[in-house]
């Protein structure tokens, strides 16, 4: 979902570099698990919406 929300897919468009990568979220909800129990390999990114424009 990331790329659409920076190549104009989607209705809502957020600027490369606009958001924020959650390393503590990831490893708190990783703390103990192996490469096969893992979430996923990619660490979430939160973005907050300020003036936003629907282009």
């Amino acid at each position: 979902m990331s790329q659409p929300l920076c190549n104009g897919s989607f209705p809502l468009k957020v600027n490369a570099k606009a958001g924020r990568v959650e390393h503590e979220v990831f490893e708190r909800a990783n703390a103990g698990s192996n490469a096969s129990t893992r979430t996923s390999d990619h660490r979430p990114v939160s973005v907050v919406l300020e003036d936003t424009v629907i282009v």
